[in-house]
């Protein structure tokens, strides 16, 4: 569980129409025609390039364009190593925490980062265990609490997760919403399946397409502490408690291969899953309004799929 608010000032949603709003007219016209793939030949390199070169504001520690990434791993290999490389243009830092890794991705966090060194690798020096844990150590909280003690207090951190594939351009562009050190970007995340070369969507076990339960966010770093909280099952998770922000809800900005973990792998259709068709052709809620029509391109999505890293799953 990721985020808990005691009070909440306000809780905004910025929609496709209102979002260009909010991006400054002299970076939106330098940026106006770079994909993110345009990167990608400064990254062959080791030099680190991004949207965020294009305004002087992201080059302040302080600045809310200028996050650090909170990225926690384990056994993460599949999408792991093009989560990493799709943050690149939008965040120029970060951390990523690492825990009883057997499959390769520890290998790959840490070439990612001699390669990149303002992300730091950290191997948190404990097993985590969330039924029966046989100490604090053991617990997720604690996890989440060593890993962001690598942060520096006062500036912002965003977490982000590598079963992740996001678009860059968007995330970063997210940034701009956020005026304050009280304001909470929210990022929401549809959950994508693939069966037979088919993209489908998953809801959430509440029935959910877009998921926003602000459990992935862009946070000013007040001293955050997460806590243990113990679901009706008896496992041990994290929460994380604050007072007086203001949430701001937005556009989605990623893909959600939430079924490749290996904690979850799965293959096979549920009787909940929707064809990404079906439900482009029924929406009447999110398509326009906070998911771009052509950000659900099934080619472009089985593309992005395809080209994961399946040769670990051999």
């Amino acid at each position: 569980m990721g985020l808990f608010t005691k009070k909440i000032i306000t809780n905004n949603v910025v929609d496709l129409k209102e979002f260009n709003k909010h991006i400054p007219l002299l970076y939106k016209l330098k940026t106006l025609n770079i994909k993110n793939e345009d990167f990608n030949k400064y990254y062959d390199k080791a030099i680190h390039k991004g949207y965020f070169s294009y305004i002087k504001e992201a080059s302040k520690p302080n600045s809310a364009l200028n996050p650090w990434a909170y990225i926690r791993v384990k056994n993460e290999i599949i999408t792991l190593k093009a989560s990493l490389y799709s943050i690149l243009p939008a965040v120029q830092r970060g951390v990523i925490g690492y825990n009883d890794c057997d499959d390769g991705s520890e290998e790959v966090i840490l070439e990612f980062c001699e390669k990149f060194p303002s992300f730091k690798a950290i191997k948190y020096p404990f097993s985590v265990k969330d039924f029966k844990p046989a100490n604090e150590d053991e617990k997720l909280y604690s996890y989440y609490n060593y890993v962001a003690s690598f942060i520096p207090k006062n500036e912002w951190l965003i977490k982000l997760d590598v079963d992740h594939i996001y678009d860059a351009k968007k995330l970063f562009n997210s940034f701009f919403l956020v005026k304050n050190k009280k304001d909470v970007l929210s990022i929401a995340r549809v959950n994508f399946v693939i069966n037979n070369n088919k993209v489908y969507i998953t809801p959430s076990d509440t029935g959910d397409i877009y998921r926003d339960v602000v459990d992935h966010w862009l946070i000013y770093n007040d001293n955050l502490k997460w806590q243990e909280y113990l679901t009706q099952y008896g496992r041990s998770i994290e929460i994380l408690r604050f007072n007086d922000r203001r949430i701001i809800r937005s556009i989605l900005n990623n893909y959600h291969f939430y079924a490749v973990k290996k904690d979850r792998f799965a293959s096979e259709l549920t009787q909940w899953d929707i064809s990404l068709q079906d439900f482009i052709k029924n929406d009447t809620k999110y398509i326009g309004r906070l998911i771009k029509k052509d950000f659900l391109d099934e080619k472009l999505i089985l593309n992005i799929y395809n080209n994961l890293n399946w040769r670990s799953n051999e």
